[in-house]
């Protein structure tokens, strides 16, 4: 049952990650690439069987992506530290509930960023 889920999630993921191409390449390109690399880096974490509480520095690239958002990000950071402080929170997986958050607010964050004007104008 836990492997159908992961599976899942992971799909689910993949799935997203595609979608995301689209915007990805109508948005000024560092943005683009920074966003890409940030779904690519969480789709690895999640892809992994074992993971340390120190792989979650791969959020960084999600959380540069975000960056327009301080207020959620210091939260995330508190609730972060929160979730490395309490060892259930820690076995229950928070800190992946946390990536996976990220990860879907950067595909989201993407498909509403403005079109770059320079690309439009050439396509």
């Amino acid at each position: 049952m836990i492997f159908a889920i992961w599976y899942g999630i992971l799909a689910a993921l993949a799935g997203a990650w595609l979608c995301a191409l689209a915007p990805a390449a109508r948005v000024p390109p560092a943005r683009g690439w920074l966003a890409m690399f940030a779904l690519t880096s969480i789709l690895m974490l999640a892809s992994t069987p074992i993971c340390w509480n120190h792989y979650f520095l791969w959020t960084l690239p999600a959380a540069l992506f975000l960056r327009h958002r301080p207020s959620l990000l210091i939260t995330l950071a508190l609730v972060s530290l929160g979730i490395t402080l309490w060892p259930a929170a820690r076995s229950l997986g928070c800190h992946m509930m946390m990536a996976l958050g990220l990860f879907f607010l950067v595909v989201h964050d993407l498909w509403r960023e403005p079109v770059d004007a320079a690309r439009s104008a050439s396509a």
